[in-house]
């Protein structure tokens, strides 16, 4: 059982087919805190419903031979400190890759620049007559937060 010994992960080999889902997994990592950022009521949302989809789906057995297939072939040879965990890495990584996506595609792409509001807003403006109230520009700009006027310095 020499799997437990330490630097055992460290002589595993890894395929050159891993590295690009590594990366993908990299820079969605690296969107967790533009989604946190942007989006906290619809993290909050889904966060709501994954708990409810978990729980209904607790009891299903959808994926079980795949999962047992996947982890079997890995663990030949475990015994002797023979086995390749290969497969059970580019089946975990892409699960982690996979769940990524779906998450993205239900939040929606982070592709939107900072000061996209701003942009929006003064475009609203431009289009808008010279004398308007805040309720033109509310509507003038939907999908977002009612757009708050800065004071100016004659309100300062």
């Amino acid at each position: 059982m020499t799997s437990f010994e330490p630097g055992i992960l460290d002589a595993q080999p890894l395929s050159q087919n891993l590295l690009p889902t590594v990366r993908l997994i990299g820079e969605y990592k690296g969107k967790q805190a533009l989604f946190r950022q942007r989006s906290p009521q619809v993290l909050e949302t889904l966060q709501q419903v994954a708990i409810i989809q978990s729980a209904e789906s607790s009891n299903r057995l959808e994926g079980i031979v795949t999962a047992y297939d996947t982890l079997y072939w890995p663990s030949q040879g475990w015994h002797e400190g023979q086995h390749n965990l290969t497969p059970w890495w580019e089946y975990f990584l892409g699960l982690i890759l996979k769940a990524y996506r779906d998450f993205e595609q239900r939040v929606g792409q982070v592709a939107q620049t900072p000061g996209r509001k701003r942009q929006q807003v003064l475009a609203a403006v431009a289009r808008l007559p010279q004398q308007f109230q805040i309720a033109d520009l509310e509507r003038a700009c939907p999908g977002g937060e009612p757009p708050h006027p800065e004071p100016s310095a004659s309100s300062a």
